[in-house]
């Protein structure tokens, strides 16, 4: 993960065969969030990394071990201290949540038909997981208080990578 200020100065934190899957502004834009993927002998190592714009330094790394991947981080609208982390360990979906103030994550259930999910929406009233179900049917879930509200088919053979929500729609 390579930080690169205005001057063109640059600072890094070292990672064997990383990737950053996510990023996201927290705390009114003065830190950022971001999920890495990186690789240690045969494991793959899923962290949390805090960065402040103003420091060489990151804030705080945070190993996440019940994770093997990463799919999306979304900062809760109600809640700005808490980071909601998509994600899958040993082939099944996970979803947990960070709280920056405290540097705790807490596993949440997960009720949804969704087996490879692929992104994760989070308004101020509903939630929205995106992804695959039972024989390759993509899927969006609507969840209102935190419980499964209805769900959409889209339909086998539409895959999506993305999914944002504006004035109460989703758009993948």
């Amino acid at each position: 993960v390579e930080r690169r200020n205005w001057s063109g100065n640059s600072s890094q934190i070292k990672f064997n065969f990383g990737s950053v899957a996510s990023i996201k502004w927290i705390e009114g834009g003065k830190r950022l969030i971001c999920g890495v993927e990186s690789v240690s002998e045969d494991e793959t190592i899923v962290s949390l990394i805090l960065l402040d714009p103003n420091s060489n330094e990151p804030s705080g790394i945070l190993p996440i071990n019940d994770f093997d991947s990463l799919i999306d981080l979304v900062v809760d609208p109600k809640n700005p201290a808490e980071v909601w982390i998509l994600g899958v360990k040993s082939n099944n979906r996970k979803l947990s949540v960070f709280n920056t103030e405290s540097s705790t994550v807490v596993t949440k259930p997960l009720p949804s038909q969704i087996i490879n999910p692929s992104a994760l929406v989070i308004s101020e009233t509903n939630s929205w997981i995106v992804g695959q179900a039972n024989r390759g049917i993509t899927v969006v879930d609507l969840f209102s208080d935190r419980r499964n509200f209805s769900s959409h088919i889209l339909g086998p053979g539409f895959s999506v990578t993305s999914m944002v929500e504006s004035g109460g729609k989703i758009y993948v």
